[in-house]
Parts: structure tokens; C-alpha cells; sequence
């Protein structure tokens, strides 16, 4: 039982964030792949590239592929996969050279 809890409420996540941390500092050690569900703070692109290699490569290809614009990135997916600016053609969509004004 939890000291300061009654005998139905225990709160056994204090210092979980320490825990984690220390956890994906052994993940990152011994190369395994993290759930990517779970808490991976720590994790960023090229952890992602060292990990799954050439799956990673071809994955990004097919985000560029089906996600140019990347509208479905958000601040998880732009920490784990890249930054999500689009990459920008040799014309904008006006048809004008890139940085022309």
C-alpha cells in the first residue's frame, strides 16, 4: 500500500518522466525500436534513420510522396520524421520561380 493512500488509491507514477528517460537511454544503446505509442521524448530523426535504416528512407519517400504539403504533420511526426516545411518546386503554385518577388 501507498504511503498517504487509502487502500484503493495509489499513485505509483510519481517520477515516471526520471524512469522513462532512463529507459530510452538503454533503448538507444542497445538499438532497439521504441513504441512510438508510448513515451519517447527522447527520440528525433536521425535516432529514426540509425534504427530502420533504408525502410526509414523509403518511408520518408512516401510521406513526400502522398503528404507534400505535409498537412497531416504535426509536432510528434515533425520530431520523429523530419522538420514538415514542404519542400518547395522550382515554381510556386503562381508559377513564379522560387523566392522571386
Amino acid at each position: 500500500m501507498c504511503a498517504n493512500a487509502g487502500p484503493l488509491a495509489c499513485n505509483d507514477s510519481e517520477g515516471f518522466e526520471r524512469y522513462y528517460a532512463a529507459a530510452e537511454g538503454l533503448v538507444k544503446e542497445i538499438g532497439a525500436r521504441p513504441h512510438l505509442g508510448k513515451f519517447c521524448e527522447g527520440f528525433k530523426k536521425e535516432d529514426m534513420a540509425r534504427l530502420h535504416g533504408d525502410s526509414f528512407e523509403r518511408f520518408l519517400e512516401l510521406v513526400e510522396e502522398h503528404d507534400p504539403e505535409r498537412k497531416f504533420a504535426n509536432g510528434f511526426t515533425r520530431r520523429l520524421f523530419g522538420d514538415g516545411r514542404p519542400r518547395r518546386s522550382a515554381t510556386d503554385p503562381r508559377g513564379r520561380e522560387a523566392g522571386s518577388v
